[in-house]
């Protein structure tokens, strides 16, 4: 028996699916540029699971995987920045557009919105506190392999 509550998209009718409080994917894009792809995927992951649909939260799930590679990868000097740079935009049309598109049929813009302000925002100043750690450690070893 399935729960009222339970939203299966597959299943339901897009017009028919009840809002849901989601954070804006949108705002998820904007917010990636500047927290990296991996703050993106996990909010992205978040969002399908509350849709209820598990294969597109499975398959964000492997984006937030393979964008904590590629910021460590990005690192590389000269082409780091520019591997980074594409990864971005391949990220933001095969993970992040699809939510987008998704959610503005679903619901236009008449879904209430998850609120920025708080745990997601600390969340990104997290990511990139770690990040800055991580290339100071990568600049002390490279330093100290130098001399």
């Amino acid at each position: 028996m399935q729960d009222e509550n339970e939203i299966v998209p597959q299943d339901v009718p897009q017009n028919s699916v009840a809002a849901l409080a989601l954070w804006n994917p949108d705002a998820i894009a904007s917010w990636s540029l500047l927290f990296t792809p991996v703050f993106g995927s996990y909010f992205v992951m978040k969002n399908w699971q509350s849709i209820g649909d598990t294969e597109k939260a499975r398959t964000a799930q492997n984006w937030l995987f393979i964008s904590i590679l590629m910021v460590v990868v990005s690192v590389i000097p000269v082409i780091g920045g520019l591997i980074y740079l594409i990864y971005l935009i391949i990220w933001y049309y095969a993970c992040n557009r699809k939510q987008i598109k998704f959610v503005k049929k679903t619901w236009e813009n008449t879904y209430p919105h998850k609120a920025w302000l708080g745990k997601p925002l600390l969340f990104g100043l997290v990511i990139h506190i770690v990040l800055l750690l991580y290339l100071v450690l990568l600049n002390s070893v490279a330093a100290l392999c130098s001399h």
